[in-house]
């Protein structure tokens, strides 16, 4: 994986080669935008509607982080027994923008979805096995505090396919036949 500063936009950050373990699954995840409570206290912390997820930052890029201001959180971890924590940034995902994220799946096969995923789409993302994925992440400074926030721009996402899978999506793509549920077996 490789995290740099964009050369022609130092306001934001290109994320080349991220995976499952980077951007972060299950309770780290939050493409749909559900509301999220404190299992403990039962407290909000997501409110319906924001849609988010957590970019897990490796020891190589946290003085990166750190430069650029941003809320780095952390968890789990056990400092007596020599353990660091998990450390991450939270990613907005910001759907009622005036340029709205630009987000597609790679097929097995390596191409591209043409069109961008309708935002009622997003939620199979917070589910995916992510192979490998690249970001564009725009930055914004809070006049407030000063803190970083990181917002999706684009990205592309390849999921996790079995082999069966692959070798057929392959072959009904090469002779040009389209899956339809209604056929018979």
């Amino acid at each position: 994986m490789i995290i740099q500063v964009d050369p022609n936009n130092s306001r934001r950050l290109l994320v080349y080669g991220a995976d499952n373990t980077i951007i972060m699954g299950k309770k780290f995840r939050n493409f749909e935008g559900n509301e999220r409570r404190n299992p403990n206290t039962g407290t909000i912390i997501n409110s319906k509607g924001n849609r988010n997820f957590n970019l897990r930052i490796t020891d190589e890029y946290l003085d990166l982080f750190r430069s650029l201001n941003c809320r780095i959180k952390e968890y789990g971890g056990n400092p007596e027994e020599g353990e660091a924590p998990l450390r991450y940034v939270k990613v907005n995902v910001n759907v009622d923008s005036q340029i709205p994220p630009d987000l597609r799946i790679i097929k097995s096969n390596n191409t591209i979805e043409p069109t961008g995923m309708p935002v009622d789409q997003y939620k199979n993302l917070d589910k995916m096995f992510i192979v490998y994925a690249d970001l564009t992440i725009g930055m914004s400074t809070s006049a407030n505090d000063g803190m970083t926030s990181l917002w999706l721009n684009v990205g592309r996402f390849k999921q996790y396919t079995d082999p069966i899978t692959e070798k057929w999506d392959v072959k009904m793509e090469e002779e040009g036949v389209e899956p339809n549920i209604n056929d018979e077996i």
